[in-house]
């Protein structure tokens, strides 16, 4: 599984910030928007559980005044893709079920085809393979497809 932060915005009242996460698994993707007390929270619940640090790397530190400028926002979703990057790169936590929760996903077992098959538990964007990213990103995020022709 790969998550990535595809991209960011402010809550209504403008008061914090949701990072829209991008998760893929095989054939299937969907979106879970995220605030950052949530990656800290997740990150609290693993190492409550006692969860190697080296296995769970870090969230960037909380800022105390600032959080809401453009560029501490693009550095702290840097940070944030680091920190999910090494959650899923790591055998002991991809599947842990706060991980998986997390992302919105579970995992079952399919016995016909003998592998395990991810089903969203929410999402938002979720892409059919029969569609292309850019089709995708016109529907949910009224992206301009006449600007990238070519991608179609």
């Amino acid at each position: 599984m790969q998550a990535r932060i595809i991209g960011h915005s402010l809550s209504e009242e403008e008061d914090y910030v949701i990072y829209h996460v991008q998760c893929t698994y095989e054939n299937q993707i969907w979106q879970v928007d995220r605030r950052y007390n949530e990656f800290n929270e997740l990150y609290e619940k693993l190492m409550d559980k006692g969860t190697p640090k080296e296995s769970i790397g870090t969230v960037p530190a909380k800022l105390w005044w600032g959080n809401m400028k453009e560029e501490n926002i693009l550095v702290r979703r840097e940070g944030l893709q680091v920190y999910l990057a090494s959650l899923l790169e790591n055998k002991k936590t991809q599947y842990d079920p706060d991980v998986c929760e997390f992302l919105a996903v579970k995992f079952e077992f399919d016995e016909e085809e003998d592998r395990l098959v991810a089903v969203p538990t929410k999402q938002k964007a979720f892409w059919n393979p029969g569609q292309s990213m850019v089709e995708t990103m016109s529907k949910h995020y009224g992206y301009n497809t006449s600007l990238t022709p070519e991608l179609k």
